[in-house]
């Protein structure tokens, strides 16, 4: 029988009870060791990268990071989604789980922040000058981001991510990623289009080496800690406080 394998994890069993666990070693590092040295940032390099931070800029780009997303805009559709649930009374336990499938999607969600990651990958080796003139040239649904990760917001540049991004990239100014989506957002910005809030994290995922696959859970995981508490906040409130649809003002259809 073939067993579960890991690079993540190494479980050492008791040796009074092999049922038991003694020890856990994450890339090689005793998990206790880690508790008393380590930032949440290193240990999410070691669990999706294997290794603590290259440099001192990379766990700091990631921790600014980590602080940006923690907060999601209470009109953010997940956000919405949180405090719905927890104005309705939802158990605790399901508010996370339900705020985490609204911010999954394509529009602003977790697919999204892939799909840059993609967008980034696939033309970090062009001139962003050239990129940004095809993407403005085939940009006809201004409805729609212009690129994946970029766009507008009520027809401006979004002007808390663009800060954002600056912040960002004070950091590591050098790294290939950043100055590439910098050049990019030059461009981009003559036509009052920037970079949105899944773009700066598919941004910084990809400058740090983390995958497009895992960029999807990273970027739900940042925005957890501000969905869980919008969420829960909620729940200490009259089902009232929150404004719902009145009966006539939904259209029932047969």
């Amino acid at each position: 029988m073939k067993k579960i394998t890991t690079k993540i994890c190494l479980e050492k069993a008791s040796e009074n009870n092999s049922f038991q666990t003694d020890k856990l070693y994450l890339a090689g590092y005793d998990l206790e060791d880690l508790a008393k040295n380590s930032s949440m940032a290193e240990i999410v390099f070691l669990l999706f990268g294997g290794e603590l931070p290259s440099n001192n800029k990379n766990k700091k780009l990631l921790k600014v990071l980590m602080v940006l997303l923690s907060l999601p805009s209470p009109r953010h559709v997940a956000s919405r989604a949180a405090m719905n649930a927890g104005i309705c009374k939802t158990n605790a336990e399901h508010i996370l789980p339900i705020s985490l499938m609204a911010i999954g999607g394509e529009q602003l969600g977790a697919i999204e922040v892939k799909n840059c990651w993609e967008f980034i990958e696939n033309n970090i080796d062009k001139p962003a000058e050239v990129v940004a003139t095809k993407i403005l040239a085939n940009w006809t649904d201004k409805e729609k981001h212009i690129a994946p990760g970029f766009g507008q917001s009520y027809g401006e540049i979004d002007i808390l991510s663009a800060r954002f991004f600056k912040q960002l990239l004070s950091v590591k100014p050098s790294g290939k990623t950043m100055k590439w989506v910098q050049k990019l957002i030059v461009e981009l910005e003559k036509h009052h289009v920037g970079i949105l809030d899944v773009g700066l994290a598919a941004c910084v995922f990809h400058e740090l080496s983390f995958g497009s696959r895992e960029s999807i859970a990273l970027y739900q995981f940042l925005r957890a800690p501000g969905l869980m508490a919008y969420g829960l906040e909620q729940t200490h409130n009259p089902v009232s406080a929150i404004p719902m649809l009145e009966d006539s003002q939904y259209e029932l259809t047969k």
